[in-house]
């Protein structure tokens, strides 16, 4: 720990559970924080620097990135940017995806209105983009919540429509014996999401989605069920389908 809210990190491991060869990783990571910023104000800067060296692809790459946070109450801003190298392999690690740079901005206005019976409203805007090492832009999605409220019993509602992008640079095989050609495809998903309160014995959730998806359309649903007949035991149900409708063929994919 460093000053009164920071912290800086070191990690370096060594080793191949495949047995492919030897495979290690440096690394730093540092947080820099602080709530009293412009007075009472939260404000953070995450950094963080990785370099692995693989026996067995005979390569060295790294990863970095930073997370600067404004989390508060009223406003909450963020921003995130991040590289991850092609021959980035850490074999004691986790890398979801390697070979991009992706840049992400967040904003949520939150105020309390102190009537309506609201406590709070969520207006929210989000975007993502993911690009490959020679910068073509691979994916990207734009969230926003144009009406996003709790109620003062803890109930939650939500109205929210996102765009997005995807290049499918070969054929992908979305459903059974439902392929996409590769291009380049734009949509647009909307969705109504409501939630009963926590604090209830019973919490119901439920989450409507409508739009378009690839050259066809998309419809969600998804519902859930807790029980909570005491403080020991808690039961829970959740179920989702998508329902696919695409030039190549129909679809559906059902989750319980």
């Amino acid at each position: 720990d460093i000053f009164r809210q920071s912290f800086v990190g070191a990690i370096f491991t060594h080793g191949d559970p495949s047995g492919a060869g030897n495979n290690s990783l440096i690394g730093a990571d540092a947080r820099f924080a602080t709530s009293t910023f412009r007075g009472d104000k939260n404000l953070s800067l995450d950094l963080f620097f990785f370099r692995t060296q693989d026996e067995a692809s005979n390569s060295s790459d790294y990863a970095t990135g930073f997370w600067l946070d404004y989390p508060n109450d009223l406003w909450d801003i963020r921003f995130l940017g991040k590289h991850i190298g092609e021959n980035f392999r850490p074999a004691l690690g986790f890398v979801p995806r390697r070979g991009v740079r992706k840049a992400s901005t967040g904003v949520e206005f939150r105020p309390r209105p102190e009537r309506w019976g609201i406590r709070q409203f969520f207006f929210e805007a989000e975007a993502d983009v993911v690009a490959n090492l020679d910068n073509v832009v691979e994916n990207w999605n734009v969230s926003l919540s144009p009406l996003n409220f709790e109620t003062e019993s803890g109930d939650k509602f939500q109205f929210s429509f996102a765009p997005e992008f995807e290049l499918l640079p070969q054929v992908f095989e979305i459903g059974p014996g439902v392929a996409l050609p590769p291009g380049s495809y734009r949509w647009t998903r909307y969705a109504f999401e409501a939630e009963t309160a926590s604090k209830r014995r019973w919490v119901l959730r439920s989450n409507c989605g409508w739009g378009s998806f690839y050259n066809g359309a998309r419809r969600q649903m998804q519902l859930g069920l807790t029980l909570k007949p005491s403080t020991h035991f808690v039961f829970g149900l959740e179920s989702e389908r998508n329902d696919i409708s695409l030039k190549q063929g129909d679809f559906f994919a059902q989750l319980f």
